[in-house]
């Protein structure tokens, strides 16, 4: 699932598992990670997201709740302006909600080979029920693997 106002883009997500195989140093808790395979080619898939609708059968308004959780990238070093961003959005709605959860900048970046924690408060008035995480490496191919892991929205 990708941000629903994007329909010009292919996901660079190639497939979804869960795995208890996952690259060593884990600072969390949890026992399997979503392991997701991608292969982004700069002309014609920009972007590699995954998503879920929540268990309520609902929408929520979720201004204020805290998505947690921990993000592992396998692959080469990201270009410049690289962003992991969040998106929230209602099925029966086309406009999103997009938060920045991690950018890579000078000075600050998304480092490969190293597990990052997630921590951001969802800002945003717009009722949802569905969530996705979508990497977007500036335009440039990027190839390699994601692992999320313990990812939670706190007081769903």
């Amino acid at each position: 699932m990708l941000d629903p106002s994007d329909s010009t883009h292919a996901n660079g997500a190639t497939n979804v598992v869960i795995s208890s195989n996952r690259p060593s140093g884990y600072p969390g808790n949890g026992i399997y990670s979503l392991v997701v395979p991608v292969n982004i080619t700069g002309a014609g898939s920009w972007e590699a997201g995954v998503g879920t609708v929540f268990c309520k059968n609902n929408t929520t308004v979720l201004g204020g709740y805290r998505v947690t959780g921990y993000v592992y990238f396998d692959g080469p070093a990201f270009p410049t302006y690289t962003v992991l961003a969040l998106y929230t959005w209602a099925g029966t709605d086309d406009s999103s909600n997009y938060q920045l959860i991690l950018m890579s900048q000078t000075g600050t970046s998304i480092e490969p080979k190293k597990w990052l924690p997630i921590d951001r408060t969802i800002n945003s008035s717009l009722a949802a029920d569905r969530l996705a995480m979508v990497l977007a490496p500036n335009g440039q191919p990027w190839t390699g693997t994601i692992y999320f892991d313990d990812i939670k929205v706190m007081g769903l």
